[in-house]
């Protein structure tokens, strides 16, 4: 889109000005004797009513779905450089504006940025679409408010969904929320119902990230399954199913019958048109997802799971399935060109544990511990770490109950940057909690009905793998930093 020179902008914009001003003197209405403008007590409210109204409105905004909207050209350009151009460059229209590319249920958000700073985000899909739309318009901070409402609706659940989004949008911050999540939780990411939500090339990025680790390569397989089942048919190289069935079960139908009526067949060209349904289907699926093949591990598989995932799926074919059972077997035998000896192998996890040791505290038999109704227990104050680190799991032993209870996070602000459940003895966050470096943190459990063994304020410091830690604590026994992550852990591949 072509931009109007300052001055060309400037001169247009204060025509626009002075027509508004025109038709306010001649467009006011009155009620009670007083303009209208003087019985609304705020701009916002002025301006919330030419929204809603239409009224001095100097263009209109058509969608596809022949929806018209009156809108004001100084508002839209005061907001967006993109509208700014369209509406007062040397492409501007003065007539209608033509936006068959928005939807108009997404532009209405967008709309009511502009006019009134309102940013209402009902569900994550509305989310990711209104953020699409500011990203396309340039409206910076409307794009910020979606990237943080994105980020904390990451879950692992939601992962394949919002992916797209930060890939397509080069959003690294929701990107890493994401590895994150595919790092600390990647059966329930694979799992995830909406995995036929990611694009191919999405999919790709996730089954090759590094740092993927899952207990069996049947979840990778399923996933990959899932995803193909789901997105055949929208392949910009695949054809409907049903057009290959009647072509190639007609031919079919031609050698086996020669000159003999299809319709005197009977029920037997019934089973056979549904086994080349089937046949047909598998083969598609083939087509849609033989790129992904090689990047399952086949040969990590057991017998059991190749007999029960693999082969009832259908896209291998009879003698890539007895070459795998072969090879299983310990026997050699040509491997699939899908398959390679590089991918046999444990996938590593990325998730590190370090001790954190009290320097001045007792241990052994010689801990006391005292019940009570409700504690509430500093597990770690001043806790600082010199490399940024995703926290995942915390332990510790100085205070147990058979109640779950509450873990809170808190900044040097005050402020709650994660929450957990506690049970037992330890606590797993759902989401990892971010840890900057050098920033202290006050990491507190609340329990009822609990045992709760404290004491003098012991120092805790401990350097793990080029990571050091340090606080202190009221706890008598060690504190374990079960799981964590460092950013050199999610980056890799992003």
């Amino acid at each position: 889109m072509l931009l109007a020179s300052p001055g060309a902008v400037v001169t247009r914009m204060a025509e626009a000005s002075q027509a508004v001003v025109t038709r306010m003197a001649e467009a006011s209405h009155h009620s009670n004797g007083q303009p209208w403008q003087c019985r609304l007590g705020t701009n916002r409210d002025r301006i919330s009513l030419l929204l809603t109204t239409g009224n001095l409105s100097d263009v209109t905004l058509v969608f596809s779905n022949n929806t018209h909207i009156k809108a004001h050209r100084l508002i839209l350009a005061m907001g967006s450089p993109v509208l700014e151009a369209m509406m007062y460059g040397p492409l501007a229209t003065h007539g209608d504006l033509a936006l068959n590319a928005d939807p108009f249920e997404v532009f209405i958000f967008l709309l009511n940025y502009l006019y009134l700073d309102e940013i209402n985000l009902p569900d994550l899909d509305m989310a990711m679409r209104v953020y699409h739309l500011a990203h396309k318009y340039q409206v910076d901070t409307l794009s910020e408010a979606c990237s943080k409402y994105l980020v904390d609706e990451v879950q692992p659940e939601t992962v394949p969904r919002i992916f797209d989004t930060a890939m397509l949008l080069e959003d690294n911050f929701v990107l890493q929320r994401c590895i994150e999540l595919l790092v600390v939780s990647p059966e329930r990411v694979l799992q995830s119902r909406d995995v036929s939500h990611l694009g191919r090339s999405s999919l790709w990025h996730i089954l090759t990230h590094p740092r993927l680790c899952v207990s069996s390569e049947t979840i990778i397989f399923n996933a990959v399954i899932n995803w193909g089942t789901e997105n055949m048919d929208t392949e910009s190289n695949a054809s409907p199913v049903s057009q290959d069935v009647e072509e190639e079960h007609g031919n079919y139908l031609e050698l086996a019958n020669p000159g003999q009526d299809r319709e005197q067949l009977g029920s037997g060209v019934a089973s056979g048109a549904e086994g080349f349904v089937l046949k047909l289907f598998n083969r598609r699926l083939r087509q849609t997802v033989e790129e992904f093949l090689p990047l399952v591990r086949f040969l990590n598989m057991t017998l059991h799971e190749m007999v029960t995932c693999v082969f009832p799926s259908g896209i291998l074919t009879g003698d890539e399935s007895v070459a795998l059972v072969l090879n299983l077997k310990g026997k050699h035998s040509a491997l699939p060109y899908f398959v390679s000896q590089t991918t046999v192998g444990k996938r590593e996890s990325s998730m590190k544990t370090t001790v954190l040791s009290s320097l001045n505290s007792a241990y052994g038999s010689s801990t006391q511990f005292t019940f009570h109704n409700q504690v509430t227990v500093n597990l770690l104050r001043n806790f600082m770490t010199t490399r940024t680190v995703s926290l995942v799991k915390i332990s510790a032993i100085c205070t147990v109950s058979l109640q779950e209870g509450v873990v809170n996070i808190w900044n040097s602000a005050n402020e709650i940057v994660g929450r957990g459940t506690w049970q037992g003895t330890s606590c797993s966050f759902r989401r990892p909690v971010r840890l900057l470096p050098t920033k202290a943190y006050t990491i507190s459990l609340t329990l009822r009905d609990a045992m709760s063994s404290t004491g003098a304020n012991n120092v805790v410091s401990v350097t793990h793998q080029g990571t050091g830690f340090s606080g202190q604590t009221l706890c008598n026994g060690k504190i374990v930093i079960d799981y964590y992550l460092t950013d050199d852990d999610t980056r890799r591949s992003m």
